[in-house]
């Protein structure tokens, strides 16, 4: 490189933790801008311009190759990281033009003066879009080499204070008519280094935009209502381009409705094609499935033949609730069909549910309600929010809070900390959450106990980890919103030490994690390097999956002897008749599911006398059939299993991040018959068990 080329440097920044990066998808849009940038700005060929997620190799670069320009994203996840960064380079160079843009940004012009006021390092806020905004700053900066002169330049979304005062020409950056206004960055090569070199999984968009107007997310207000979409084609030839270089076997769609519109399932059917012909990708995960059309969200899962899981993002099943955050959910019928359709053929796949808790005019027994209907409808993995206030949404502005009474504490974005050595000092850095723990409606105490109700759902129901039973149970009437509110209030009686330890360390970190004070949460943590076990003491990490990863990586047999114990119980007579296909029953659910993490291909028989292998082909619905004779059992792993558990770390931490992200229940080993000493099965006849 020319040592008199003038340097840009586009960063998304992530955490390292001793897992890797908290984001651990490749950077996508900051490859986007540099795209957009490079196709349509009048300054292109005046600067080199460079993208960073990981910020040890940012500052090195900085420290050898004083860039002009530095622009941050700026997510909930990242963004006391890059003020640190940007406020250090700010220090060194106070000419340097620092950009900031991302949905992390409040709504209201009094609150928008005071961010720039807390946060002096930065120079413009693009508010919306970043391509065509840093285009267009970039420009600014080369024509007049001036912070001020660009700060009044009017580009329109872009945000600055001048004079002291809050300056802006419109409120938010105009969005692109289609994606291809600009090259793939992919097939551009600039994004290679986080593809190749990094191995971070891939993050795609077939679309922009959501048309829903839900107060708690960013994307709810006017700015993001239209949809922008992408050809079918480019979206064709840079799935190719990933797919011949990615050592990832994972996929993550961008797009907050995938499956709502026409075109998605042409994007099903190039991603299904890309998975027979190189075998990428094995599982996509998305923004969200729509929240409405679903018949063409099951066109698309169909073609995808399971993939891609179905969100059923709910987030309430209150009318009131629904009302107050401005969202109309399908009828619950409709969620009944999709649910049910998902075992139609071999296209199943997980339903993921979403609730939030404390909500606007939630209660306690709403939402256990809310959570029973869903666990009834057949929905297979649920994810429980506590409600953030995120800036960027309604419900932060001021007038929201004080209209619902919310009452907040702050506890750290999980994994999201650390201290990074820059020149001769150190940026220390963490980021945290406000959440919503109580309303007039629900006491604090209430918020907890619908933690731990969660938790028992996470433990014996999440991921189809009882699947088999709770099938069984409801050839007798037995509902699984049943089966779940007795192991909650009864099953604990019943518990292991294991479980009982696991159950404690759960309840302490819910309370742990929470601050009362902003201030003190930031003293504590910036005041010194703290250990890893430090952190995990007052949170830094998402307690659900850390103990659901201890649950199914160490108690398994624990969990189906609870399961089994309590499932007897609500059987009462029938489960003597039926004892010994519970008992077999328990012990295939175990070779299944016990040590599911470890790697390699090993694999455990056993003999049985009933037709576990047939059973699952029906997705153990109706009651079982026996054997004329035993019948030995293969239960194994994949080959696509393994790669996609290789995607993440060993150990509990890589057990985490892989429970949110994988279809835990394609990861179960598989059964296949291995010997059979006689043919045929036989249905079994009552009292002949």
């Amino acid at each position: 490189m020319n040592s008199s080329t003038k340097r840009v440097f586009i960063c998304d920044l992530g955490h390292i933790t001793a897992g890797g990066f908290t984001s651990e998808f490749i950077p996508y849009p900051i490859g986007c801008i540099k795209s957009y940038f490079r196709t349509h700005a009048k300054s292109r060929d005046q600067y080199e311009v460079s993208l960073f997620r990981d910020p040890r190799v940012l500052i090195r670069e900085y420290l050898d190759n004083k860039p002009e320009v530095v622009a941050f994203s700026n997510y909930s996840w990242n963004r006391n990281l890059s003020i640190g960064i940007a406020t250090e380079i700010k220090r060194r160079d106070p000419s340097t033009l620092i950009i900031f843009g991302g949905p992390n940004y409040p709504l209201e012009d009094p609150v928008r003066e005071r961010w720039f006021r807390t946060f002096p390092a930065v120079d413009v806020y693009a508010n919306g879009e970043g391509e065509r905004p840093f285009q267009q700053l970039v420009d600014a900066w080369a024509e007049t080499g001036s912070i001020e002169e660009v700060k009044r330049a009017g580009v329109d979304g872009c945000h600055a204070l001048v004079d002291g005062k809050l300056f802006r020409t419109n409120d938010v950056t105009p969005r692109l008519a289609a994606l291809d206004e600009f090259p793939s960055p992919y097939v551009k090569g600039y994004l290679d280094e986080f593809l190749i070199e990094h191995k971070l999984i891939p993050l795609m968009e077939t679309n922009r935009g959501c048309p829903f107007a839900c107060t708690f997310c960013e994307k709810g207000v006017t700015a993001w209502n239209k949809i922008t979409f992408g050809p079918v084609e480019r979206f064709r030839e840079e799935l190719r381009y990933v797919a011949e270089r990615t050592s990832a076997s994972f996929l993550l769609l961008g797009d907050n409705n995938f499956g709502m519109f026409k075109e998605d399932i042409e994007f099903a059917q190039v991603m299904r094609d890309s998975y027979e012909t190189y075998g990428f990708p094995t599982m996509i995960s998305a923004g969200g499935t729509a929240k409405a059309r679903y018949d063409r969200v099951l066109e698309s899962v169909k073609v995808l033949k399971g993939a891609l899981p179905i969100s059923v993002s709910v987030q309430s099943m209150d009318d009131a609730v629904l009302k107050n955050i401005k969202r109309k959910n399908l009828p619950f019928e409709k969620l009944l069909e999709i649910a049910a359709d998902r075992y139609s053929d071999d296209s199943a796949t997980r339903t993921k549910g979403e609730m939030i808790l404390c909500l606007p005019g939630d209660t306690r027994e709403k939402h256990v309600a809310g959570l029973c209907r869903l666990v009834d409808a057949g929905v297979s993995f649920m994810l429980v929010y506590t409600l953030i206030l995120l800036d960027g949404s309604e419900l932060s502005t001021e007038e929201s809070r004080s209209k619902w009474s919310m009452k907040t504490m702050f506890r750290l974005n999980h994994r999201s900390f650390g201290s990074y050595e820059f020149g001769d000092t150190k940026v220390r850095a963490h980021e945290v959450e406000e959440v919503v723990v109580a309303l007039d409606s629900m006491p604090f105490e209430d918020y907890l106990e619908c933690r731990s109700f969660y938790f028992t759902l996470g433990v014996f129901y999440l991921d189809e980890i009882v699947f088999e039973l709770l099938e069984f149970l409801k050839n007798f009437g037995i509902k699984t919103s049943d089966f779940i509110r007795y192991v909650h209030k009864e099953g604990r009686a019943r518990f292991s030490p294991g479980l009982e330890k696991l159950y404690a360390s759960y309840e302490a970190a819910t309370r742990q994690e929470l601050w009362a004070s902003k201030q003190d949460l930031d003293t504590y943590m910036s005041t010194a390097d703290r250990t890893t076990d430090e952190i995990r003491g007052i949170g830094g990490y998402n307690v659900i999956f850390w103990h659901r990863a201890v649950a199914l990586t160490t108690l398994v047999d624990d969990i189906m002897e609870v399961a089994f114990d309590c499932a007897r119980s609500l059987l009462g007579e029938e489960a003597e008749r039926w004892s010994a296909y519970l008992d077999q029953l328990e012990r295939c659910m175990v070779l299944r599911k016990r040590n599911v993490f470890a790697g390699g291909f090993g694999h455990d028989e056993e003999e049985f006398d009933f037709d576990f292998v047939g059973l699952e082909k029906k997705s153990f619905v109706g009651l079982p059939d026996r054997h004329a004779t035993r019948v030995r059992i293969s239960f194994g792993r994949t080959e696509d299993q393994a790669r996609l558990f290789q995607t993440f770390p060993d150990g509990t931490p890589g057990a985490a991040r892989a429970l949110a992200k994988l279809v835990m229940s394609k990861m179960y080993r598989n059964m296949q018959i291995a010997e059979s000493s006689g043919a045929g099965t036989e249905p079994v006849e009552a009292g002949a068990r």
